[in-house]
């Protein structure tokens, strides 16, 4: 009875150690302490079982063996005690190694809350950017529009208009007509009947020419 008490504590104890994340050589190494103390039980144990030799018993001899006994005894749990502590030292250190990797885990939680934080302001900053950016080239593309008809405003003449009676369907601007009709008429030698027909249109036509040069 005695043997399977032990036998069966020590096997849990084992078991423990194992589960708490306890060096295999520590374990190992208390697992031949805790063999040698289940030896010196069994030689009790053996030793109360057997039939007593009355001729043999004597208080000396009694004494003697109770001496080697727990003798044994006692070094052996000094050495568990020993493996014990060191194995407490162990359990400490990994808690403290957690401590301190639970404390750096929530520093880059911290961290990476902060970075994003900062990441989807700038991607607000940037989508304002992009508004006012593409707010600025309608704008630009607005006044230039507006320049250029203000510009192919100054070309309008009689001539053109009455091209564009005659074409409803041309898209050209009145500077190009102005100079596509000065040209054309300068070459037949009948560009006074332009001129007969808007006096402002020779004026107009150097204008056009002299842009076409700078184009």
């Amino acid at each position: 009875m005695i043997k399977h008490f032990y036998t069966t504590t020590f096997s849990f104890l084992l078991c423990l150690l194992a589960g708490c994340g306890v060096k295999q050589e520590e374990v190992d190494r208390i697992d031949k302490i805790l063999a040698s103390l289940k030896k010196d039980i069994n030689k009790v144990q053996d030793t109360v079982e057997e039939e007593p030799d009355p001729n043999a018993l004597t208080p000396e001899s009694v004494d003697a063996k109770y001496d080697t006994i727990t003798g044994a005894f006692t070094s052996d749990i000094a050495g568990v005690q020993t493996s014990i502590a060191d194995l407490e030292s162990q359990l400490q250190t990994l808690r403290e190694n957690l401590a301190t990797a639970m404390s750096q885990l929530v520093a880059k939680n911290t961290e990476l809350n902060a970075l994003q934080g900062q990441i989807s302001s700038l991607e607000a900053d940037k989508q304002t950017a992009q508004q006012a950016l593409s707010d600025q080239v309608r704008e630009s593309e607005a006044r230039v529009t507006r320049f250029e008809k203000a510009a192919d405003a100054l070309f309008d003449s009689v001539v053109v208009q009455q091209y564009r009676e005659q074409n409803p369907g041309s898209t050209k601007s009145n500077q190009q007509l102005t100079l596509e009709l000065g040209n054309h008429f300068s070459q037949l030698g009948k560009f006074d009947i332009l001129a007969q027909t808007d006096p402002s249109f020779a004026a107009k036509y150097e204008q056009a020419k002299t842009l076409s040069r700078l184009d």
